[in-house]
């Protein structure tokens, strides 16, 4: 058997479309799945496996180069002749080392179903750290602020509600897959969403929302299914006049559920920005180095550390959570607390990448036979090479909104404070960034992320206060709409026609977006 890993930086986006391209070339030289074995890692999990090839981006060549024995890099993820230009010179000369054991079909059915269970029970592991880190930090910060602290971390909440709910979750995801299938079938919407722990998360909101409801656990899965469904649908549609002009007609849409607040920045800069030609963020001589803020691992366990210790050192001389203020001890605690979260949230996302690589490539490969030539929908980083200064200007844009919405909450002595995440500046800001760029130039790009940054702190903020009945705190979802999504369904609780109703007019006014304005768009030439 030859192993393959692809590689990028969270082991859930263009890795994921990597592997799926290669499984499909591989197939066509009539490989046999029995004959190989193809998984999706993160970067660091990459580097410490014993694999025969890996398959990675330009973004990430540089440092797989320092340990893959064999490396093959694709500029686009979405071109399979490229895919097999790189791969099979390669995999053939593995092939030729290797003598081929063809073990029987059934055993490949036995391991993706022992994946999917296996990767829920590790999910439960990882939630189980978040909550030891969660309860005493949230009473520190009580105790000093008099404010309820969350931590905006979708992987976060996501185990959490899976502890509870995780076969509701699992199949809601399903659900909200085969209603994604059947809208880009039957409708103008021939979208399909490849980001598949996005389509994991808005089924956790749905189901954690509608749990809060009073309704029997099959009504919770049938309406999550819709509601999930109607929005990886909608939202890569309302997405693609943005991406089009933002990526010069790529071919395709944005998979990302924070697509409101883009398509908000994006008009944010065509009303408030400049001349998109005249000030394009990407004739600046703008360093692009970001590298730092793609660690999101990093980056959760530095922001609870620092407000760990900022919330010890405002109780006083007094014992909270176990911890003395104004100590050492407390320094180490703090430091604790950020790691062993940083360290649950990767446990959560082994969990993730392990059963989500079962389930979105076979969503795939059923969905390119009933949708053919449908248009996918990609995770954000995908726009990143699009507009690299766009990116960072986008970056300084959000965090400042970010911080500026928070104080707003303290000054108006809003019960709930979002601790900034600045890996949120990083991927929904530098999205943005390259959006507003497209529309209304740097001004469009640093407004519309900055507009971006305040509207998610305080959707986040209010989302937790709808929640109040779920059981769960601490945490809350972060991207935009994941928290209008949960606002919808927590205010029109118990009427569940009226929920379904706005979904449906979300569902109408996509459609009338590709009918009058995406696809007149598409057929012209981009500027």
């Amino acid at each position: 058997m030859i192993k393959i890993i692809t590689v990028c930086g969270m082991g859930l986006g263009s890795g994921l479309l990597l592997r799926m391209s290669a499984e499909r070339v591989l197939k066509r030289h009539g490989i046999q799945e029995s004959d190989i074995d193809i998984e999706v890692a993160d970067i660091g999990t990459a580097q410490r496996q014993d694999v025969d090839i890996f398959i990675t981006t330009p973004e990430f060549a540089p440092r797989c180069r320092k340990w893959a024995k064999r490396l093959v890099v694709i500029k686009n993820v979405l071109d399979d002749k490229e895919m097999e230009r790189a791969l099979m010179p390669v995999f053939n000369e593995v092939a030729a080392s290797k003598r081929k054991q063809r073990p029987p079909n059934v055993e490949r059915v036995l391991t993706s179903a022992f994946k999917i269970l296996l990767g829920v029970t590790i999910m439960h592991c990882g939630a189980a750290v978040i909550a030891a880190v969660l309860t005493p930090m949230s009473k520190v910060i009580t105790q000093a602020f008099h404010l309820q602290a969350v931590v905006p971390v979708n992987e976060a909440i996501t185990a959490l509600a899976a502890t509870k709910f995780s076969a509701q979750i699992i199949f809601t995801m399903l659900g909200a897959l085969v209603v994604n299938i059947i809208l880009a079938r039957f409708t103008p919407l021939r979208y399909i969403f490849l980001t598949g722990h996005h389509i994991l998360f808005i089924a956790a909101v749905c189901t954690i929302m509608l749990s809060t409801s009073h309704l029997s656990s099959i009504q919770v899965l049938v309406y999550g299914a819709i509601i999930s469904g109607i929005v990886i649908t909608t939202m890569p549609a309302f997405s693609m006049p943005l991406m089009h002009k933002a990526t010069k007609g790529a071919g395709f849409a944005l998979g990302h559920l924070a697509t409101m607040g883009y398509c908000v920045a994006g008009l944010i800069g065509k009303f408030v920005g400049g001349d998109p030609q005249k000030t394009d963020s990407e004739k600046m001589g703008l360093s692009s180095s970001l590298g730092f803020f793609r660690e999101a691992l990093l980056l959760m366990g530095l922001a609870v550390t620092v407000v760990c210790l900022l919330a010890v050192f405002c109780t006083g001389s007094i014992r909270v959570a176990g911890v003395y203020a104004r100590t050492w001890e407390s320094i180490t605690w703090a430091l604790g607390q950020g790691l062993t979260f940083a360290a649950g949230v990767a446990i959560i996302l082994l969990g993730m990448r392990t059963f989500i690589g079962e389930i979105v490539p076979l969503f795939r490969s059923i969905s390119d036979k009933i949708v053919p030539n449908a248009i996918p929908a990609l995770d954000c980083p995908a726009v990143f090479p699009y507009g690299p200064n766009s990116v960072f200007i986008g970056f300084l844009g959000y965090t400042i909104g970010m911080f500026i919405m928070i104080v707003i909450l303290w000054v108006i002595k809003y019960p709930i404070t979002v601790i900034p995440m600045l890996f949120h500046s990083f991927f929904m800001g530098g999205t943005a960034g390259v959006i507003g760029n497209a529309t209304g130039g740097r001004r469009g790009a640093f407004l519309g992320a900055g507009f971006q940054g305040l509207l998610n702190s305080f959707l986040q903020a209010f989302l937790v206060t709808l929640m109040a009945n779920s059981g769960f705190s601490g945490t809350t979802f972060a991207d935009t709409d994941y928290c209008v999504t949960g606002i919808i369904i927590g205010n029109l609780s118990g009427l569940m026609p009226l929920v379904l109703a706005a979904f449906v007019v979300m569902l109408a006014i996509a459609i009338l977006v590709e009918v009058k304005i995406t696809r007149p768009m598409l057929a012209e030439k981009p500027e």
